[in-house]
């Protein structure tokens, strides 16, 4: 009986170490696809551009770890996406971010990319840094940005972002050190309760926006804070 069971324990951890690989491989392989699509509702000011994302290519699907601006974590998923300063217009609409959940870098700054901020940003779970800066984002800031809970750093700066941010930045918690939302169309007041869990910012900056009301003591919360940026407000 023993053996018998030994051997169906062996069996059962032969099929899993075989089923392993394939596992890894079709998910890197729909991330892939996933990149590949949304390449396609991307274009550039810059005569480089097909030549910057030719290795963005379904006949280089199996390499995409060595695809420009991609770099993969130990699983062989994609962990950093770094597109910054590269010429692209387009849009986040066909950016499918639910295909991404190891995603901890996403750099898109100095770019043409524009239209709203996708609410389904909320799908990167393991975010630390985001910077969209620089950039033609409109509309608000989604509220579901407040979900990205490991955020350490978040740069929005020098878009077209309107609207009210206290529900939106002001639930992200412990991690988030770093916050620039200066030089967009940002308004409404900054209360006490907007700094409650902001309390390990170390740089904020909130320049040329709109924002109204008196100055909160909530900043005297923000224990750790270096640089203060609030000009032309």
């Amino acid at each position: 009986m023993a053996s018998s069971k030994n051997l169906r324990s062996l069996l059962f951890y032969i099929v899993f170490l075989s089923l392993l690989p394939l596992k890894i491989t079709s998910t890197s392989e729909t991330q892939a696809e996933a990149l590949i699509r949304w390449k396609r509702t991307l274009s550039s000011s810059s005569s480089s551009s097909d030549a910057f994302l030719n290795s963005w290519s379904s006949t280089n699907i199996k390499n995409m770890c060595n695809w420009t601006g991609i770099v993969c974590n130990e699983g062989g998923t994609v962990s950093k996406i770094t597109l910054q300063n590269s010429s692209l217009s387009g849009t986040l609409t066909e950016f499918e971010f639910s295909s991404f959940p190891n995603l901890t870098h996403l750099d898109l700054s100095n770019n043409n990319v524009g239209g709203s901020i996708p609410s389904a940003i909320s799908n990167l779970t393991s975010i630390m840094f985001l910077d969209l800066s620089s950039n033609g984002f409109k509309d608000e800031i989604p509220s579901e940005i407040g979900k990205l809970t490991h955020l350490e750093y978040l740069d929005l700066n020098d878009n077209n972002l309107n609207g009210n941010i206290l529900f939106r930045i002001g639930n992200l918690q412990n991690n988030l050190t770093f916050l620039d939302l200066s030089k967009n169309h940002l308004n409404g007041t900054l209360p006490e309760s907007f700094f409650t869990n902001l309390h390990n910012l170390e740089y904020l900056n909130l320049t040329e926006n709109s924002f109204q009301g008196p100055l909160s003591t909530g900043f005297y919360n923000l224990s750790n804070l270096k640089d203060l940026r609030l000009g032309d407000c």
